[in-house]
């Protein structure tokens, strides 16, 4: 883990926007539907935000 401000945090939500944009029509060309992949999407983001919450309970630092 890495420890971000959260003005760097949302400069790197900002920057994968695309990416994750170009994912979602990928999928949904190979016969996913989008509200499948934006729960997958969603489900990812709610495990990120609870194990960065656990990371800052826990007093668990960053290695750099």
């Amino acid at each position: 883990m890495i420890d971000l401000s959260d003005a760097e945090a949302q400069k790197w939500v900002k920057a994968v926007e695309p990416v994750i944009g170009s994912y979602k029509k990928q999928m949904v060309s190979k016969g996913y539907s989008e509200a499948e992949v934006d729960g997958w999407i969603k489900y990812i983001k709610e495990r990120i935000a609870y194990w960065h919450k656990e990371q800052k309970a826990r007093k668990i630092t960053s290695a750099f």
